[in-house]
């Protein structure tokens, strides 16, 4: 599994957000600019963050992006799953999946465990950690 470009562009802003000491707006240019973000990718990027309710938008001269949770409620696996969807190391592994080896299969096994450590892993990453922020 590798992370696409979307979800570690979401990660970086994200955590660009956590960093601001007002928690105000940030305009989305001044963030494109520091991380070098494409503006229209980064604005797909951010709707996915904000159809997840991570993120708060608004428009206007001193408008921009912020977090709408506290950094301390945000976890990788949070920015991740919204941009990405759940994770699934196999497609069997999926929500609804179908396979008629599914309850035999000691591969399925296997990997169901590992996915469930990657997410636990994710889940106990939150922003304010990759910050440096006392919690």
């Amino acid at each position: 599994m590798q992370l696409t470009r979307q979800a570690e562009y979401a990660v970086w802003i994200m955590l660009e957000l956590s960093l601001q000491p007002t928690k105000g707006y940030l305009a989305v240019h001044e963030i494109a600019n520091r991380y070098a973000i494409p503006i229209a990718f980064l604005q797909k990027t951010a709707r996915l963050l904000l159809k997840a309710g991570l993120l708060e938008a608004q428009r206007g001269p001193h408008g921009g992006l912020r977090l709408k949770k506290e950094p301390s409620r945000v976890s990788l696996l949070d920015i991740i799953t919204a941009v990405e969807g759940d994770i699934a190391l196999n497609p069997c592994l999926r929500a609804g999946a179908r396979c008629p080896r599914m309850k035999a299969c000691k591969v399925r096994e296997a990997l169901s465990r590992i996915q469930e450590m990657l997410a636990r892993e994710l889940a106990s990453h939150r922003l304010d950690d990759l910050a440096g922020a006392e919690p």
